[in-house]
């Protein structure tokens, strides 16, 4: 579609960035939606979100993984199978993998996890939180695919700026769910209080 429309230099430039994000944290998102609604019961908050969309996001990421390993192989006409797969491992696991799928995920999956939470909160503010985590993971992965900030060290950069933006998320999270549950259980006539009593 891109080099039917913006031509050949343009779709080999910017075609997977601007392609994969949509295609790609689509079908992420659909699945930790999926765990969500299947288990409601592991999705109770953003933190099981981001927990759940790492795992799904990790999932894609070694079945991708496997994929180039063997286009690998087949691009170098089978002649070194061994040296074009371990070059995949060391460039798409060792090199970026801290700061791929899953960290998009993660993000998108605390949106989600938000979104099937119950907590208190009017809606509308849950719903513009869920598409502001998705979006920001799309945006994530359009980063990860664009042209520029390209070779080893801009790769490298792209990727820690993923793991810097999950951790991130990570950070915030946890500090607010351990806030919650230290608000609960000093909560006068909360069960933990009756039953330390």
């Amino acid at each position: 579609m891109w080099s039917r429309t913006a031509g050949v230099d343009f779709a080999s430039s910017w075609g997977a960035a601007l392609t994969a994000p949509l295609n790609e944290e689509g079908i992420k998102t659909a699945g930790i939606v999926l765990l969500g609604v299947a288990f409601p019961a592991r999705m109770r908050g953003p933190l099981d979100g981001w927990v759940l969309g790492a795992l799904v996001g990790l999932g894609f990421q070694m079945a991708e993984n496997w994929t180039y390993a063997l286009n690998g192989i087949v691009g170098t006409g089978g002649t070194t199978p061994g040296d074009a797969a371990l070059q995949s491992v060391v460039g798409r696991v060792l090199y970026t993998g801290l700061g791929s799928h899953w960290t998009m995920s993660a993000v998108a999956g605390t949106g989600v996890g938000l979104l099937l939470s119950r907590s208190p909160g009017p809606a509308r503010r849950r719903r513009a939180g869920a598409a502001a985590c998705v979006l920001t993971a799309v945006g994530m992965h359009w980063l990860f695919n664009a042209p520029f900030l390209g070779g080893g060290l801009g790769t490298g950069v792209k990727a820690a700026f993923d793991f810097l933006v999950a951790g991130s998320f990570w950070i915030v999270l946890r500090h607010a769910y351990r806030h919650r549950a230290r608000a609960e259980l000093r909560a006068p006539g909360s069960r933990r209080a009756r039953t330390a009593c």
